[in-house]
């Protein structure tokens, strides 16, 4: 007897197999009747198969796009608004839900690796081990991978490259922020502080704006945003660090280089920013260059 999946590729020649698994993932496909998940599932030639038409929440597959996938990790591009994972308390859905589901079919379950805030859009990875996972994690510890950004800031820095190293504390308080250590701090705070290290670079400049590009040396909560900020130029759409109002926040995470913990191949995931990028300053170089 033919497989389900073979049947579905059959009757729908113009979806990719890509689409036929989605389907299925989706509880959209029916056998006389019942939903079957399996594309494995062998069922008789006369049988009667069905696409169920079914209201898709907005952060389905199609909300993430695979930038590199093998067996034992992936990097998507996130959209912009979307969180990295979400609690089941929060409610909202997430990237993680979003590479659950797809995993699905084939029983994997995905393990984040770092966190990309939910006003930015870009690169973000998962494995598909624990195992995988911890390495690529001692990877990030070591700052053994190229993770660049580009963020449009508004204001002009005065020159045209720079390294920023602060302490970064978080407040207890609502919303949160963060800040760098002051030498006017009482003592009891720097046990809390931690090293971050932003390096950055003009790539073209505006009447009142400048696009960067960054190279995060750590990988702290709202690094990007604060440094920039703390630099006299926040990025464009930060409200939270005063940044003028926007549509969106004018940060993506644009370029991931590292050396695969598996194979020991050279990986390299290139996510291109939105059109808006190029709207606030004209003359972008495309491709980003190399830092």
């Amino acid at each position: 007897m033919p497989r389900l999946l073979d049947v579905l590729a059959a009757r729908y020649p113009g979806a990719s197999k890509h689409t036929l698994r989605q389907w299925l993932v989706d509880e959209r496909v029916t056998v006389h009747g019942r939903t079957v998940l399996r594309g494995d599932a062998e069922v008789p030639d006369d049988a009667r198969v069905l696409l169920v038409v079914k209201a898709q929440p907005t952060t389905a597959l199609d909300a993430v796009r695979v930038v590199f996938e093998d067996p034992h990790l992936l990097v998507i591009d996130k959209p912009r608004g979307l969180l990295s994972v979400a609690t089941r308390k929060d409610g909202r859905t997430s990237a993680w839900a979003a590479v659950r589901k797809y995993l699905a079919l084939a029983h994997a379950e995905p393990f984040l690796v770092h966190r990309l805030d939910e006003v930015a859009s870009g690169l973000l990875m998962f494995a598909k081990t624990e195992a995988v996972q911890q390495a690529l994690h001692g990877i990030f510890a070591r700052h053994d991978l190229e993770r660049l950004y580009l963020a449009v800031v508004q204001g002009q820095p005065r020159i045209g490259a720079g390294v920023i190293t602060t302490r970064l504390i978080e407040s207890d308080r609502r919303p949160f922020k963060v800040r760098s250590l002051r030498a006017a701090d009482p003592a009891a705070l720097g046990a809390h502080a931690e090293r971050a290290c932003t390096r950055w670079r003009v790539l073209a400049r505006a009447v009142d704006r400048a696009a960067l590009l960054v190279r995060l040396e750590t990988g702290k909560k709202h690094q990007i945003r604060v440094h920039l900020s703390e630099l006299g130029c926040p990025i464009v759409g930060d409200r939270l660090y005063g940044g003028p109002p926007f549509r969106r926040l004018l940060l993506h995470a644009a370029r991931l280089r590292f050396r695969h913990p598996v194979t020991g191949a050279s990986v390299v995931a290139v996510s291109r920013p939105e059109p808006a990028f190029r709207r606030a300053v004209a003359g972008l170089p495309d491709p980003l260059p190399d830092f």
